[in-house]
């Protein structure tokens, strides 16, 4: 997966979102988080993705939530 591909029904992805940074945003949004949990689900399900839905709202995506056969078309 990289920046630009598109996907049906989530989106467009934008980029990723590095584990630091990840815990910068919980941090910042006050909540509570067990530092060895988030590190678990980067290492079993990926990093996860701030992406453009359809609607305009950017949010994030897991890769494990993406239907990975469901791209129509791909960033370069």
């Amino acid at each position: 997966m990289r920046a630009g591909d598109v996907f049906l029904e989530e989106g467009i992805l934008i980029r990723e979102i590095g584990f630091k940074e990840m815990c910068k945003r919980y941090d910042d949004n006050l909540l509570e988080y067990d530092i060895d949990d988030l590190w678990d689900a980067y290492s079993k399900r990926g990093t996860p993705w701030e992406i453009l839905k359809p609607s305009g709202i950017i949010s994030v995506v897991w890769p494990d939530n993406l239907k990975k056969d469901e791209v129509v078309s791909e960033g370069r």
